[in-house]
């Protein structure tokens, strides 16, 4: 039994729903979408999954890190999540980050000097942005939004192919990440004045803010009217119906006001870009057969 709460503590400070989808976004990323010529031998390239390992291996020792510097708050935004995160000892888990964040490079170093670099900078920055980063209003959610994509410009480094698609496809995860932070800020915006969190509510009026969340919203959509333009497979029409799902989406944020509704929004956001990547994997699946 002890084993058993251990575990799904661990799957609860690890976010392993987070960490699935960045799986799945890094795998069609680097064999689908980055490649000029996707085929199915690019499935037996080491150096590639060595890389996505290596990337889900910082962003799981981030997570950890991120929990031993937000417990506090976190007792009070997420009280379940904190909770269950006790059944593991903070000992376990600051070896368990140890651990990770050394294999990562050990990992790193075999494929090459440079992606072992890459991947020590990435490290420094997930430290600096829990550390100092989190708590500086305006640049905790740029920072966030960064830090998430961060994996995919290494793979989009390393394979050295850079076209308008892909660069639309990297702004509009950026911009989803962004505005997910936002939303939790607005989730979390009583406890985060509690303990000096520098938050852009807690420096600017709430309309001014949902003025802001929705100016980034309408980026999106002429992100994704120009992706419905220039992608020649079906996932095209997943880009044109984010752009016709705005309105209630504007409608309900702007109507709403309570934690519960930011909650579902967030969630919301999250079904929206899971079901992106099981569209993206079927039209683009046939160019490795």
């Amino acid at each position: 039994m002890k084993l058993v709460k251990q575990f799904v503590a661990l799957l609860t400070v690890f976010r392993s729903y987070n960490l699935f989808l960045l799986a799945l976004a890094l795998y069609l990323s680097a064999f689908l979408i980055l490649p000029k010529h996707p085929n199915f031998q690019m499935l037996f390239k080491p150096g590639v999954h060595t890389m996505i390992f290596c990337s889900l291996l910082c962003v799981a020792a981030g997570y950890l890190l991120n929990f031993f510097y937000d417990f506090e708050r976190d007792r009070l935004v997420k009280p379940i999540a904190t909770q269950l995160s006790g059944w593991v000892e903070k000992k376990t888990l600051l070896r368990l980050y140890l651990g990770l964040s050394i294999l990562a490079l050990v990992m790193a170093i075999t494929v090459s000097f440079e992606v072992f670099l890459f991947f020590l900078v990435y490290q420094f920055l997930l430290w600096l942005y829990c550390h100092k980063l989190n708590k500086i209003m305006g640049i905790n959610n740029l920072a966030y939004a960064l830090l998430s994509i961060f994996p995919f410009l290494g793979l989009a480094y390393r394979q050295g192919n850079i076209n308008e698609l892909i660069l639309l496809n990297g702004l509009l995860l950026f911009f989803a990440f962004y505005q997910m932070d936002l939303l939790k800020d607005f989730i979390s915006a009583k406890v985060d004045g509690l303990y000096r969190y520098k938050t852009l509510l807690s420096g600017y009026p709430v309309v001014w803010v949902k003025v802001f969340s929705a100016c980034m919203v309408v980026l999106q959509v002429l992100i994704c009217y120009r992706l419905y333009q220039i992608d020649p497979k079906f996932s095209r029409y997943y880009y044109l119906s984010i752009c016709l799902w705005v309105i209630p989406y504007l409608i309900y944020f702007f109507t709403k006001q309570n934690t519960k509704n930011y909650s579902t929004l967030l969630w919301v956001w999250k079904l929206c870009m899971f079901v992106g990547l099981v569209i993206l994997i079927l039209s683009h699946i046939n160019e490795l057969i």
